[in-house]
């Protein structure tokens, strides 16, 4: 649902990674901007200088952060640095994936820091995918074409364009049946597009030009890019046609001013939007404005309504490649892992499968008591109660 962003080589400056803002203001700023009974997780990539994302030889951690407390912490690795960027979670928040440059591989993190691990991946992972058909988690991967892959079991992949990205941004539909990308030049165009799985056709945005390109949550096959001078975030429809062209820029610029941080970097010259993406909730998006504190920033774009989530970084080192998830107040606890039990507790693994509080599948015989289903293998969860005569 987002996008490869645009590479530039850049010396390493990894002077201060600084402070993170104070955990209770941005807990209630983070409660001011999410819908109402819901919590949000965030991912990102610090250490950089300003680029449109984390170049792979530049140093760079990755950092976390959870709206129940606001706390801002260092998820990978543990000390030092390392080239990663491509940052994205899983549907359900419960880990944290992001592409390493250095070695060529997909690091996976559990959303605690633990059960850290490499895999390989077969090319660079630039998106990330959930198959509703069953929980799966999936890369979305540029190696000479688009192909997406089963993370915990790489010898599933599948073909989901013929033609490679190019750095300029993609997306693959939630539902699995469109990819969004730049088509550079196939069929005499230079311009996003959709490309139908089913069909083998594009449908091209109207909107000519632009950068950084990602994918709308959901199945209204709605996508994004950076408009001429990264001022607008520019949306259309399924169809090509234009749906908005959302000031972004202007609108934060305004609001950073009104907090008396309003000189901007030497090489910016203005307001400009990088790093831009949708998260994986239709009404967000993540970027990175470029002034005297360049931070990544949550929008909301029905209202522009934006929280900084980082304050105190300059020109350099810069934050950039965010993720974000919305997720019920307290999510259920799904590993990818064999099934558990614990206290007589099951937990569904990644399926629709439903379990019960007495630790019995609940299947055709029936069981008694309460059970946790995923719902179409997203991140919401549903409740049922079984009243069938318990098996002795």
């Amino acid at each position: 649902m987002s996008k490869i962003r645009l590479i530039a080589i850049c010396s390493l400056v990894l002077s201060s990674l600084t402070v993170a803002r104070d955990a209770t203001a941005l807990k209630n700023d983070l409660a001011g901007i999410l819908p109402a009974g819901k919590k949000a997780r965030l991912a990102w990539v610090k250490g950089a200088r300003f680029t449109e994302f984390a170049y792979g030889l530049e140093n760079t951690v990755v950092y976390v952060v959870d709206s129940d407390d606001g706390a801002i912490r260092r998820l990978y690795p543990a000390t030092g640095s390392g080239s990663y960027s491509m940052v994205n979670l899983s549907a359900d928040g419960s880990r944290v994936f992001f592409y390493d440059w250095g070695k060529g591989n997909l690091v996976v993190v559990n959303w605690n820091g633990s059960g850290s691990k490499t895999v390989s991946v077969g090319g660079m992972a630039v998106e990330y995918w959930r198959n509703p058909a069953d929980g799966s988690d999936w890369a979305i991967v540029e190696s000479g074409d688009m192909k997406r892959v089963n993370i915990d079991a790489t010898a599933q992949k599948v073909t989901v364009c013929p033609l490679a990205c190019g750095g300029d941004g993609c997306g693959f539909s939630d539902d699995g049946k469109k990819f969004f990308g730049y088509n550079s030049g196939l069929n005499d165009k230079s311009a996003f597009g959709l490309y139908d799985l089913a069909t083998n056709k594009w449908t091209y945005s109207i909107w000519v030009g632009g950068c950084q390109g990602s994918l709308r949550a959901g199945n209204s096959y709605q996508h994004g890019h950076n408009g001429s001078g990264h001022k607008e975030w520019v949306v259309s429809n399924a169809d090509g046609s234009l749906l908005k062209a959302y000031q972004t820029a202007g609108a934060i610029e305004t609001g950073l001013k009104q907090n008396s941080l309003n000189q901007n970097c030497s090489w910016d010259g203005g307001f400009s939007a990088e790093g831009s993406r949708f998260t994986q909730h239709p009404d967000y998006m993540t970027t990175m404005i470029g002034m005297s504190k360049v931070n990544p920033i949550l929008i909301r774009l029905p209202d522009l309504k934006f929280v900084y989530i980082e304050d105190n970084l300059s020109c350099t080192p810069f934050c950039g490649d965010m993720d974000m998830v919305v997720l019920p107040p307290d999510p259920v606890d799904i590993k990818r892992t064999p099934n558990r039990a614990a206290s007589g507790m099951q937990h569904a693994v990644g399926t629709s499968e439903l379990f019960s509080l007495s630790g019995r599948a609940i299947g055709a015989t029936g069981a008694r008591g309460l059970a946790i289903k995923r719902v179409d293998g997203s991140s919401r969860i549903s409740v049922h109660m079984n009243t069938n005569t318990p098996q002795r």
